[in-house]
């Protein structure tokens, strides 16, 4: 049974409990050296305010010991970008400081977000990674200035008139959406502001871009209209198998924070799936639940798993 200790700081939420007496979860530190899966069963029913919660005790009885061994032959880290490897939407020193030791230690590190080909092709060039994935899936910028569109395209112009259509059908509906000011730099998908928008408005909005023939998911920042099978792991598997054909499974960690990053838990295809403690907000949410959840959230999370890789890396090195 691990050690659990009691945090004055909750991690889930930013540093505080959601109002609620049963919030004994997010009262304990979950370290990241123990396995952490969240099934369905785990999930306590919403109570009369409409407020889900974890029943910490089922989730405690499927924790597994966690050895370094499982991290000694990882050599990329696949990673969301807003709240994975920011703080409150910035970059951070720290973050800088542990992205040039990993590429000091050749565990190489590749974007996989929804922010838009524009910020992705210039952010791509300043950082030290391999390269990264824009739109959920839609495109991939190497940093070497190569770049590649990752889903079928015929007639770009009449694509973007499609989505705007379609961003104009939900408009009508809910009037209070607005446009992202990065949806001008956008190639593959339309997006728009998530802030203000309840779960309910979230799942029609799903729903009438499903019976319309595209696909929706929403991140901390931004709701997104794309084409159907347009995600990230999809987007993330094409570029493995071209550009990293020589890795394995287990030499890959995904890494997570919201429901646009599901389907990089998927533990069939990700067996090393990592979520940022911040992801514990949509927990309840995803289908695919990530195998590991770190102690810190957002880029304090990130850094606290590279520790940990690199740790088990240089062990690695000295048993070599």
């Amino acid at each position: 049974m691990p050690t659990i200790h009691e945090s004055p700081e909750p991690q889930g939420f930013g540093g505080r409990c959601p109002p609620h007496k049963s919030c004994i979860l997010f009262n304990c530190r979950v370290n990241i050296k123990w396995r952490f899966v969240l099934t369905h069963d785990a999930i306590a029913p919403a109570d009369k305010d409409g407020v889900r919660f974890v029943d910490f005790m089922a989730a405690l009885s499927q924790l597994q010991p966690l050895s370094l061994d499982q991290f000694k032959v990882v050599r990329l880290i696949a990673t969301d970008m807003d709240g994975t490897l920011t703080q409150h939407g910035k970059f951070t020193p720290a973050l800088l400081q542990v992205l040039t030791e990993l590429a000091a230690n050749g565990i190489q590190v590749l974007i996989v977000t929804g922010r838009s080909a524009g910020w992705v092709n210039g952010i791509v060039s300043y950082l030290p990674v391999v390269g990264a994935i824009a739109e959920n899936g839609g495109l991939f910028y190497q940093a070497s200035g190569g770049e590649e569109l990752l889903v079928p395209i015929f007639d770009l112009v009449e694509h973007r008139q499609q989505l705007a259509e379609m961003f104009g059908g939900l408009q009508a509906e809910f009037p209070q959406i607005q446009e992202s000011s990065d949806n001008r730099f956008r190639i593959t998908d339309w997006t728009f502001d998530v802030q203000g928008l309840s779960l309910e408005d979230l799942q029609q909005m799903h729903d009438r871009c499903q019976s319309a023939g595209w696909d929706f998911t929403y991140s901390t920042v931004q709701c997104h209209i794309k084409p159907l099978h347009q995600e990230k792991a999809i987007g993330l598997s094409q570029v493995l198998n071209q550009y990293f054909p020589d890795l394995t499974p287990e030499q890959i960690v995904t890494v997570g924070d919201s429901p646009n990053d599901e389907s990089l838990f998927a533990g069939d295809r990700f067996p090393l799936a990592v979520g940022v403690a911040n992801v514990l907000h949509y927990v309840d949410r995803l289908a695919h639940k990530p195998a590991y959840v770190t102690q810190a959230s957002e880029v304090a999370g990130f850094c606290e798993l590279a520790q940990l890789i690199l740790k088990a890396f240089h062990s690695s090195s000295r048993s070599g």
